[in-house]
């Protein structure tokens, strides 16, 4: 089979793959869609009753959702796109902004109100949620400017818990900013189900057991601490299994009529983060090739038997397999790898990286290979090879597609399968025949290998 039939099977085989495994799991920063279908009428009804039709609202809502996650996503969704932050000194100082019910007919509220309204909708969902008091630190406040005490609450925020395990949200700074006495609505999922170490940089609750970390934050620790806005973060601290069919072509001006051969590959790699989109990436690598020879136009000779492509020495009457031998290598390579962070379930990559390799067999006993000399052609023996014989340094280039899974919990995103297309160069030669003193060969190869995340 040629090498682009190959090609063609595999990519229509990971488009089916991707269909599957992304239905659910693309990266969703926008609101959710089912919340163009709630009627006018029934917003309007919520707004006027609601009492009555805010419980129908929420079954309207999360009908559809697939889990818990879903529901409290959809619901966090339609507050941070209804309701409005207000901060005129006279709402903030009335009961209007606690109120659920008020808070509705307004379309306006402070984190009081957004918690409230988000922990009753939750409850109608059937998800436990509660608000936490405790201090909000913006980008403008640091250790200097910040008490040496805790100096009491300025800011509220949810936890919802969801089979089981809390998760942290703050409806009211993923609906919009408030600048120059206006609000503006800017939808955000920033902090919803935030990883408790990114939520503490900025929200430090008043009883301690809400940070939800193992080992708390004291108020002197969350006074140095920087303020950063939680991201959507790609986990590349993986292992990875690979495996897939290599093409390879030795090349050397002293070997006629090489020919493309065929082979496969497997490989073990480490992977470490260094930034969202980069990671490096440690890699073991075993493959197995074919080298091979076309002797159509090379046989004719009385010591060549053409039907089974063999050479019998006239003096010693040894016979030699011709035109072809398998090779093995195992390998080391360090790799840097770049995601091209999108919007969509499949992120496509580059990497580049050096290697180290030794072919440990050849598998050449009595095997040889056809060359060039001054007067015409020869036959040389191919070399035996035994493990450590000799280094072959090499570069690649790749370039493929992971298919991630968005982890709902903790804000990032994991990778589940990948395709690659990697060329392979070694960059020395490969020292191949038995008392010949032409230059050894380079060895190209391109490989399709389809990865597994662990």
């Amino acid at each position: 089979m040629r090498p682009i039939k190959f090609l063609t099977i595999i990519f229509i085989t990971a488009f089916f793959l991707s269909g599957n495994f992304a239905s659910g799991q693309v990266i969703d920063k926008k609101p959710d869609e089912r919340l163009s279908k709630i009627s006018k009428s029934l917003r309007d009804s919520t707004r006027s009753n609601p009492e009555k039709y805010l419980p129908i609202l929420t079954k309207e809502l999360t009908s559809d959702a697939q889990d818990d996650f879903q529901k409290v996503k959809i619901i966090h969704d339609w507050i941070t796109t209804e309701i409005e932050y207000d901060n005129e000194i006279q709402l903030r100082r009335s009961e209007l902004i606690r109120d659920t019910y008020d808070v509705l007919k307004t379309k306006r509220a402070i984190c009081v109100g957004y918690c409230n309204l988000f922990n009753e909708m939750c409850g109608y969902a059937n998800i436990e949620a509660v608000s936490i008091s405790g201090v909000a630190k913006n980008v403008f406040m640091n250790e200097d400017n910040m008490p040496e005490k805790f100096p009491g609450s300025n800011h509220q925020w949810s936890a919802a818990k969801i089979y089981g395990k809390w998760y942290l949200v703050d409806i009211t700074w993923n609906a919009g900013y408030y600048y120059k006495k206006s609000f503006t609505f800017r939808y955000s999922t920033t902090y919803l189900f935030t990883d408790p170490q990114d939520f503490i940089k900025n929200h430090y609750p008043e009883n301690e057991k809400w940070q939800l970390l193992e080992k708390p934050v004291t108020w002197s620790e969350f006074r140095t601490l920087t303020f950063v806005d939680p991201v959507k973060k790609l986990s590349l601290n993986k292992y990875t299994l690979k495996g897939g069919i290599n093409f390879s072509r030795m090349y050397n001006l002293y070997i006629p009529e090489m020919k493309e051969s065929k082979g496969f590959d497997i490989s073990f790699s480490l992977n470490k983060g260094l930034t969202n989109e980069l990671g490096l990436e440690a890699e073991f690598t075993y493959d197995h090739s074919s080298i091979d020879q076309d002797l159509t136009s090379l046989l004719p000779s009385p010591y060549v038997n053409t039907e089974s492509n063999t050479y019998t020495d006239p003096e010693t009457q040894e016979r030699i397999l011709l035109g072809n031998f398998d090779m093995e290598k195992i390998g080391v390579g360090v790799n840097l790898k770049y995601h091209l962070v999108n919007e969509t379930a499949l992120l496509p990559f580059l990497k580049t990286g050096l290697s180290i390799s030794m072919p440990f067999s050849f598998n050449s006993d009595q095997k040889g290979m056809i060359v060039r000399n001054g007067q015409g052609n020869e036959v040389v023996r191919v070399k035996d090879f035994n493990f450590p014989n000799q280094l072959l340094y090499g570069v690649l280039i790749s370039t493929g597609v992971d298919l991630i899974n968005r982890e709902k919990h903790n804000n990032s995103f994991q990778p589940l399968l990948g395709l690659e297309l990697k060329w392979s160069f070694i960059l020395n030669y490969l020292d191949m025949f038995e008392n010949y003193p032409g230059d050894g060969s380079r060895l190209k190869s391109y490989s399709i290998n389809l990865m597994y995340y662990l």
